[in-house]
């Protein structure tokens, strides 16, 4: 990864720029072993503790009302994973700085270690890298509010709640993003935090049940390309302008962040925020279960599929543009047994209005990128993986309850499936 001056990682010109000086490059020499000079010179800078402190004493200002967690940290018992990552030292302290006393690292995940010997992906977005924590809760008999974890960068966030029968369910990026997001706003307005021109920014395959939570509490939801750059973009165009205060930004890949003190996603700050939110809900004698539930009682149940549809053949690449251009000239009529009432593309730049024929823009820079929304609020879409020879298909849907959205998530990724067969 690299980054720009600004703490957000190159935007696309930037980066084409920089791949652009790497392309002229014919010979590469010898990479120099002695730094020193650089260092001396200033082009290389070694960072100490000092940086760590003073990035602890940002996360720290991230706190909402840091007397939530002083007067009920006591009573939230925490279990954490670093997955064998890079959150294992600022993790801890961050939490045990903020006032969370019941708090408990896996001990054989506690170390860093690249081959990842307990777990077969470290990625908080798979259920089974919590088993090793529940284990440890078991053997150690512990009555533990909650679980997080984070990934082997220490930037994303992996969070499993107790529900009512005590057992643990993991939540999805799009029900952590929906939990902050509603939390943020309702402690930072009672806390006279919330500015008048609030804003909050997610992917666009995150769910809008963030739009929903947004709007109805006066905050303006903004919608960007996948990759947390582009949150990192709005971060600086309002610091610059003045239009919005970011006030959250997250993509359900679970990457979040709270503040503008880095551009990037952050699972030290996120891990401290779910937890001062947990002491909230402790406040009010309810759990962050609870909380999600509530929000599903607001707003409906939302529920979300990613399918991931391998192409193949000599030049998997051309054959992806293929696809997606083939996509581009047919018409979807519906997806799940609704109308589809805006169809957008991202390479055009406009979104259609299918009863109408009325065009408008997407809002979004120039990518190659489907989406479709149908009358029953269901949104899929769609676009090449930027890694890998895969289309990738975002399906989020809304229903009356659990039930209803798994339907609705399994129609439609048979149709999705039938169209790249």
């Amino acid at each position: 990864k690299v980054y720009w001056e600004d703490g957000a990682q190159l935007p696309p010109e930037h980066a084409d720029a920089v791949a652009y000086e790497m392309a002229r490059i014919e010979v590469l020499a010898p990479a120099e072993r002695d730094i020193d000079p650089y260092v001396k010179s200033g082009m290389i800078k070694i960072i100490g503790e000092e940086t760590d402190e003073a990035y602890l004493k940002a996360v720290l200002e991230c706190r909402i009302d840091p007397s939530l967690i002083k007067e009920y940290g006591d009573s939230l018992e925490l279990v954490y994973t670093p997955l064998h990552g890079a959150g294992y030292r600022l993790v801890p302290e961050a939490l045990r700085r903020a006032g969370i006393s019941r708090f408990h690292s896996v001990p054989e995940q506690d170390i860093p270690d690249g081959d990842f010997p307990t777990v077969a992906s470290p990625n908080p977005e798979n259920t089974a890298c919590f088993a090793r924590a529940l284990e440890y809760i078991k053997q150690n008999g512990l009555t533990t509010d909650v679980i997080i974890a984070t990934d082997p960068d220490g930037d994303r966030l992996g969070v499993a709640v107790k529900q009512k029968n005590g057992e643990f369910t993991a939540l999805s990026g799009n029900q952590i993003g929906a939990l902050l997001i509603d939390y943020i706003i309702t402690a930072r307005r009672k806390a006279n935090k919330l500015p008048a021109n609030a804003a909050a920014v997610r992917s666009a395959v995150s769910s809008e049940l963030f739009d929903d939570i947004c709007r109805k509490n006066g905050v303006t939801p903004v919608k960007v390309l996948t990759g947390f750059k582009y949150i990192g973009e709005k971060i600086k165009e309002y610091a610059a302008s003045g239009e919005h205060t970011f006030i959250f930004g997250y993509e359900e890949s679970q990457g979040f962040l709270s503040g503008g003190y880095v551009r990037d996603k952050d699972g030290v700050a996120a891990s401290l925020l779910i937890a001062e939110a947990a002491c909230y809900y402790k406040s009010k004698g309810k759990t962050l279960y609870d909380a999600l539930c509530g929000i599903f009682a607001e707003y409906g149940f939302h529920a979300e599929k990613t399918l991931s549809i391998a192409i193949n053949g000599a030049t998997p690449m051309v054959e992806m543009k293929r696809r997606m251009d083939s996509l581009r000239s047919r018409a979807i009529d519906s997806f799940g047994g609704s109308r589809v009432a805006v169809y957008g593309d991202c390479t055009a730049q406009t979104e259609t209005v299918t009863a109408t024929g009325e065009k408008r823009p997407t809002g979004l820079p120039i990518a190659d990128m489907l989406y479709y929304r149908t009358e029953n609020g269901a949104t899929v879409v769609i676009r090449p993986s930027g890694t890998e020879p895969k289309v990738k298909a975002y399906i989020l849907v809304k229903g009356a309850d659990s039930s209803d959205t798994d339907r609705q998530i399994s129609a439609v990724s048979a149709e999705i499936n039938a169209l790249f067969a």
